[in-house]
């Protein structure tokens, strides 16, 4: 079991991530050897489903600078052996600490924001290599009709030929794990969304696009491909 708990270490607080023993109790700090600048986001920890690697997100914050409030704002995606050592940074400030890990484990999928060719900035959905950190563009983001779509939170599905990603302002889209093939099955921005163990169905809590106290989410299931959808109260 992995998980992060903040504690005093050498008279200083610092969040690290821990691995438990449930049988014998004993546990494993995996990350002091990193500074304590390094903020790790406890609910980015996920194993590789092979179990080998452990991918998480940190925040980093810089002495004596005027952004440090917009450092912040960003992650960096980091793995590591699932015993603690060759740590790797993949990729540095990624926008979410949303990260999927592909069905075979060679491969994350990020959210990344970075400026484009006109110096705007832009978040844009990735898939990096684990093992060499080569990069691939999958969706931009696209502003048409003067409203921004924002792509983010993509999930693959367990058989590795899907990814299903969220568009802020537009809803549930699908494509092929190379980026191929995009579409539309939701009408609506799905604020989580997970995948059936045989890859047919998705589970997704659902809300309007405009949010307010007094709107409560449904859950929808999302058949793949016909794209019927079932909704449950």
């Amino acid at each position: 079991i992995a998980f992060a708990s903040t504690r005093k270490v050498e008279d200083r607080w610092r969040t690290d991530i821990y691995v438990l023993n449930p049988d014998l109790g004993n546990e494993k700090n995996l990350t002091r050897d990193l500074s304590s600048n390094i903020l790790i986001q406890s609910g980015s920890i996920t194993y590789s489903p092979d179990g080998m690697k452990i991918a998480f997100t940190t925040n980093h914050t810089q002495k004596d600078s005027h952004s440090y409030a917009d450092d912040l704002l960003y992650n960096d995606l980091w793995i590591m052996d699932a015993h603690g050592g060759n740590k790797m940074k993949l990729v540095e400030k990624i926008r979410s600490t949303e990260i999927a890990w592909s069905p075979d484990s060679k491969a994350l999928a990020f959210s990344l924001e970075e400026n484009d060719e006109n110096m705007s900035r832009k978040e844009n959905i990735y898939t990096v290599d684990v093992k060499n950190g080569n990069r691939k563009l999958l969706v931009r983001q696209e502003t048409t009709d003067r409203i921004t779509r924002i792509p983010s939170i993509p999930v693959w599905s367990p058989d590795g030929k899907l990814i299903a990603f969220t568009v802020l302002f537009s809803g549930l889209y699908l494509m092929n794990s190379d980026g191929t093939d995009k579409r539309k099955i939701g009408r609506r921005a799905d604020y989580c969304h997970f995948w059936s163990p045989d890859s047919k169905y998705l589970v997704c809590r659902d809300e309007p696009l405009y949010l307010t106290n007094a709107d409560s989410p449904e859950l929808l299931f999302y058949e793949y491909p016909d794209n019927k959808n079932r909704g449950i109260r």
